[in-house]
């Protein structure tokens, strides 16, 4: 898995997002890429886009229309 630098930019560390992504609650393939809603440490769910390669492009709080 590769994290995209411009990611780190909300404040969420490597271990956190991969928390995320191991711990996924939903998933679903959209576009090209592939959608996952999972928790940090402390429970906030966070949205995280990924490609098929693994590089992950997105992480941002959990918007409603993803829950």
């Amino acid at each position: 898995m590769e994290i995209k630098d411009s990611v780190g930019k909300r404040g969420h560390s490597d271990d956190e997002i991969r928390h995320a992504l191991e711990n996924a609650i939903r998933a679903w393939p959209d576009d090209g890429f592939n959608m996952f809603v999972g928790p940090l440490r402390d429970g906030t769910l966070v949205e995280v886009g990924a490609k098929p390669d693994g590089v992950v492009f997105h992480v941002m709080k959990a918007r409603s229309q993803f829950l």
